[in-house]
């Protein structure tokens, strides 16, 4: 990936505990979406690596590299509702805008610092929080 991310020291804190407070869930109601972002880098840091002089397009093609082809196999796994690594493509690839390409490049970018249980865990609070309803 462009630049180096230092997302933070996981020491005592399970790979699950941090994906999960990583990733930007989505909660709904009836009048607005209300979104809040819990990551487990400092919020400076991930509006550093956001707001980077980098293209989006490269840093959606890194994401791809570095992260999903990277760790494909384990995403591709029959351990989760879906094909992760699909889910996770498809993000990057249809995304509405620019800044939608370049949040999900931004935390994949993040997770892919923390392993691959970081990675298929944001897969999986995305799957949950934005596209099925939690209750």
């Amino acid at each position: 990936m462009p630049g180096s991310i230092n997302a933070g020291d996981s020491t005592g804190v399970s790979q699950r505990d941090l994906a999960s407070s990583f990733i930007m869930t989505h909660q709904r109601s009836s009048s607005e979406v209300t979104t809040s972002s819990i990551l487990t880098c400092t919020s400076e840091t991930f509006h550093e690596f956001y707001s980077s002089p980098y293209d989006t397009n490269q840093l959606v093609a890194d994401a791809k590299k570095s992260v999903l082809n990277r760790f494909r196999a384990d995403l591709e796994s029959n351990h989760s509702k879906c094909n992760r690594y699909k889910l996770l493509m498809a993000m990057l690839d249809h995304a509405p805008t620019d800044s939608g390409k370049r949040y999900v490049a931004t935390c994949l970018a993040i997770a892919g610092t923390k392993g691959v249980d970081a990675v298929a865990e944001a897969a999986d609070q995305w799957l949950e929080h934005m596209f099925f309803k939690s209750e």
